[in-house]
């Protein structure tokens, strides 16, 4: 549930984290690390910085802002060596201890928007960083670990996650030895039902040590539609192995899709 935005943002349990951290030996820092950065995967709304045109919006009665046709938002970042952060804090505090920032508070040019970890994750597209309370607990999460998060996130919350594959990476995709017949045969229904599916394919991916199960799919339409859609048929089925999706128009999945798909749609004469 988003927070109201009528409410100053905070985040309590974060904060007594990161306090717990500056206390804490060598020996605990990295559980403490492990939990806050759970935290904000799962549970924190944290304050972003934005620079956008009012002019192309509209404040509302209840304290959101409706975006007219053509509003652009760009959000502000931090370099820090040759990496990108996003900055954003567990509060107000946290954002006027920036002496540039309490400045623009000050002068009412200073634009917030209350952000997820989603959102972070979304904003920063594997490319940047995020930089928690930058100019004091300074708490940064790299690019690639941004993505890492995101990805464990979903397989935690949903069992599945979409994958991304750059064209350096080294993965294994072989057929599963212990086939998993009830989570195929729901996939397949589903399917059936959804016509934005043409085709696809099964297979066993190790990367980094881990192996999961890889669906292939050919489909037409809303990405994010047709694989949550097939995410939870499998979801009861999935009995300890994730899955991992791909589109089979990405580079990969066309690698990847070897053999005869476990589904694919029958088209009619004309088809």
């Amino acid at each position: 549930m988003r927070p109201d935005v009528n409410k100053p943002v905070e985040n309590p349990k974060l904060s007594s984290l990161f306090l717990e951290l500056k206390s804490a030996d060598d020996s605990r820092r990295p559980q403490i690390r492990e939990a806050i950065a759970e935290e904000i995967a799962l549970n924190a709304y944290l304050l972003a910085i934005i620079h956008m045109d009012e002019s192309n919006s509209v404040h509302k009665d209840d304290g959101t802002l409706e975006l007219k046709k053509g509003a652009t938002i760009e959000f502000e970042m931090l370099k820090a060596g040759d990496t990108f952060f996003m900055p954003v804090f567990t509060d107000w505090n946290e954002l006027l201890k920036c002496e540039e920032y309490q400045k623009r508070y000050k002068e009412y040019s200073l634009q917030t928007l209350i952000v997820s970890f989603d959102d972070m994750a979304a904003i920063t597209a594997g490319q940047k960083g995020i930089a928690v309370n930058p100019f004091s607990d300074n708490f940064a999460i790299g690019p690639q670990d941004v993505m890492h998060i995101k990805n464990h996130k979903d397989l935690v919350t949903k069992g599945s996650t979409e994958v991304t594959m750059a064209e350096d990476t080294t993965v294994q995709v072989g057929e599963p030895a212990n086939y998993p017949t009830e989570m195929v045969e729901a996939i397949k229904k589903y399917a059936k039902k959804n016509k934005a599916i043409n085709a696809i394919w099964l297979k066993l991916m190790t990367r980094d040590g881990e192996q999961s199960h890889l669906a292939i799919v050919d489909f037409v339409g809303d990405r994010k539609a047709v694989f949550g859609g097939i995410a939870e048929a499998a979801r009861p089925y999935f009995n300890g192995m994730y899955l991992d999706m791909v589109p089979y128009a990405d580079s990969f999945g066309r690698q990847a899709a070897k053999g005869e798909p476990f589904y694919r749609r029958k088209k009619g004469l004309f088809g």
